[in-house]
């Protein structure tokens, strides 16, 4: 399962990040995301709501099952090995986190899925891939910048970075060509407000925009 679901990123590029969304609209939001041609999404789990984790973990299962073969779904946030066997038992595909957890990385690999821990420095990136992270998340990126990147992939270039954090279609072609193998998308791509309003249409059109400049 891990290699096809490498396969995919490589190919999609792009992860949708649905944070601050009511797990009975994420179906809705990852529907206009895959008319706009996304293949990735993220559901995120809330650290401070360990009451909402179950939720979460059902919600992947549900889209993972409802778009089966279409599009691939994991979970964000993940900050303990509780809720990688959560997001394992729910059937979904990789696990992000924001910081470097061995353990984290350990399980994700044990259950099958893809590692996608986070880092800022070259010695964090080092630690997630010397632990088996299978990609690292470059957070936050839009501070660090495209530069940062390119300076990172010299003396790193096993490791495959993912951009995340400030990322759009106006700018994730420079992080692409900066040497990412792909990039996490939120805000600008499913923020809470085009959800409350229905502004499915909207979200079509800028995960369209953003599939199209990342080159998928």
């Amino acid at each position: 399962m891990q290699e096809e679901v490498l396969e995919w990123v490589e190919r999609y590029k792009v992860i949708a990040i649905l944070r601050g969304i009511a797990p009975d609209m994420c179906g809705r939001v990852v529907e206009a995301l895959y008319e706009g041609g996304i293949r990735l999404a993220e559901i995120t789990y809330d650290a401070a709501k360990p009451e909402t984790w179950q939720g979460t973990a059902d919600t992947i299962g549900c889209i993972e099952k409802e778009f089966a073969g279409k599009l691939m779904t994991g979970a964000g946030t993940v900050l303990t090995q509780e809720q990688v066997e959560m997001t394992a038992a729910a059937g979904g595909r990789f696990i992000i986190s924001p910081d470097v957890n061995g353990e984290v990385i350990a399980l994700t690999r044990e259950r099958g899925l893809v590692s996608i821990p986070g880092a800022a420095t070259a010695s964090e990136a080092m630690a997630a891939h010397r632990a088996g992270a299978h990609f690292v998340k470059l957070f936050p990126a839009r501070e660090l910048g495209p530069g940062y990147l390119k300076a990172m992939k010299g003396p790193l270039g096993q490791i495959r970075f993912m951009a995340v954090g400030g990322i759009g279609a106006e700018n994730i072609a420079e992080y692409l060509a900066a040497g990412a193998a792909g990039a996490g998308v939120g805000g600008s791509l499913t923020s809470p407000e085009l959800v409350r309003e229905g502004r499915w249409d909207e979200i079509t059109r800028r995960a369209r925009q953003l599939a199209e400049a990342a080159g998928v």
